[in-house]
């Protein structure tokens, strides 16, 4: 072969690229490093569905929860530096919830409650407040059943982690976390009244409060919502309607002077509309109708206390101002029982 054709042949073939050459892993740290995150991560995730598997098949009766509970917890605390996600976060809060059941003892559910302190102390604020809709309707029927041993990590729970959230997290919640909360007021010689009346002013200030800038603000608007949420909770639930009342005997805003001259039907002698206290407009705006229903479900409740304590508590807020800021309210529809115990809303 002449000089020339071998070196034709050596041009034809091609050059090797950069791309084509075997890569050192050594030249590539952070690859390995994310290797080695991801593969800690599935260990994590692994040991977390060992721990929920045993649930199917190990539980025969009350004293399993306990190593079930604890086989939980030691896997959760096995997460690898900087991971604060739960793995299977919603098989786990469905066990959790299970573990709450009322005819376990109380033994269980102390250590349910262990892995969900655990569990909101590792995923922060900002985790909890994306989380609460798996945690919280594990925790909402708890306290009407709990034991007195259970009652104080309960409480602490809800104090110490979920009063402290985002007023933007809290709100789509506020009716299932007074719920929760309510059962600790209907008995006030009780350990755990004062505790929860504390708490439940806390939450109240935490949805009326909002950030400008550095500084917290009270918003009106937070305290409407609120009082709301409350007479929501007494409508739907009857079983909530004792704690409700002690709070209203609380916290009903006293009788007060409206600045215009008021009828008995609420309207102005002087053709300006009555104007009510800052207080007062917190219970009836911006759905006034909802005060009247809460009473009217209040009176209409099987139990006689209840209704007793409800009847009691219209002369807190039976001025004519007051109840007639409802009387073209959609969402009232209680004249019937307003009627029977003597209320005057002036509805059309």
């Amino acid at each position: 072969m002449s000089t020339e054709a071998r070196h034709l042949q050596r041009a034809a073939s091609p050059a090797l690229s950069a791309r084509s050459l075997p890569v050192n892993p050594r030249n590539r740290p952070e690859d390995d490093a994310s290797s080695k995150t991801d593969k800690a991560i599935r260990r994590y995730a692994a040991g977390i569905d060992r721990a929920l598997s045993l649930f199917d098949t190990a539980l025969q009766e009350w004293a399993d929860y306990l190593p079930f509970l604890g086989r939980l917890l030691k896997a959760l605390q096995l997460h690898p530096p900087g991971t604060s996600d739960i793995p299977h976060k919603s098989l786990v809060a469905q066990r959790l919830s299970q573990c709450l059941n009322p005819a376990l003892p109380a033994g269980v559910h102390q250590e349910a409650l262990k892995v969900y302190t655990y569990i909101f102390s590792l995923i922060g604020k900002d985790g909890l407040g994306r989380d609460l809709p798996y945690y919280l309707p594990g925790l909402s029927p708890v306290l009407a059943f709990a034991s007195l041993l259970v009652k104080p990590p309960l409480l602490s729970l809800f104090d110490t982690f979920i009063v402290d959230l985002d007023p933007a997290d809290l709100r789509p919640a506020l009716k299932g976390i007074l719920s929760s909360l309510l059962p600790g007021l209907e008995e006030e010689s009780s350990e755990e009244f004062e505790r929860t009346h504390e708490i439940l002013q806390r939450l109240k200030a935490a949805i009326a409060s909002t950030d400008d800038g550095e500084k917290s603000v009270h918003s009106t608007s937070g305290d409407q919502y609120f009082w709301q949420c409350l007479f929501l909770v007494t409508i739907t639930s009857k079983s909530r309607r004792p704690g409700v009342l002690a709070y209203l005997q609380r916290h009903l805003p006293r009788l007060g002077k409206a600045t215009a001259s008021v009828e008995l039907d609420g309207k102005a002698t002087d053709g300006r509309r009555p104007q009510l206290s800052d207080d007062l407009e917190a219970v009836t705006s911006p759905e006034p109708g909802l005060l009247i229903r809460c009473f009217a479900a209040g009176l209409s409740d099987d139990q006689m206390l209840v209704q007793r304590g409800f009847l009691d508590s219209i002369g807190y807020a039976s001025t004519p101002q007051l109840w007639g800021s409802a009387r073209q309210s959609p969402s009232c529809g209680s004249c019937q029982t307003c009627h029977r115990c003597g209320i005057r809303c002036s509805a059309p």
